[in-house]
């Protein structure tokens, strides 16, 4: 990720890029929502060019099903992490069932990257 801040650190970018990557110029990783965010914009005729350089990275080092795989273990990771963040409260019934599929979802990520 330091290619991105080496090249658009002192450049003007998109509103779209800025809302994408805002992390990664400050030294942070991307959150969990905007990979699910930037992998469905993979097949977008609307992407941005400054964007198109970051997805251009992901398409030659990894193919469609792995991207697919991380998006979905994202999406609901996501989904599930920012309520507890906030005011959800789970039992502990609940945890250990979201705590399979969660581990099931990275596992499945872990296999295809490695």
């Amino acid at each position: 990720m330091k290619f991105l801040r080496t090249k658009f650190f002192n450049k003007q970018v998109s509103n779209d890029f800025k809302n994408k990557f805002k992390n990664l110029f400050h030294k942070k990783s991307l959150s969990l929502g905007i990979w699910d965010w930037i992998i469905k914009d993979l097949d977008s005729d609307k992407i941005d060019k400054d964007s198109e350089l970051f997805s251009d990275v992901l398409m030659k080092n990894y193919d469609k099903e792995t991207l697919l795989s991380i998006q979905k273990a994202c999406s609901f990771i996501s989904d599930l992490r920012n309520p507890l963040s906030h005011v959800k409260i789970y039992t502990m019934d609940e945890l250990i069932q979201q705590r399979i599929k969660i581990i099931d979802l990275i596992n499945k990520v872990i296999e295809k990257l490695y």
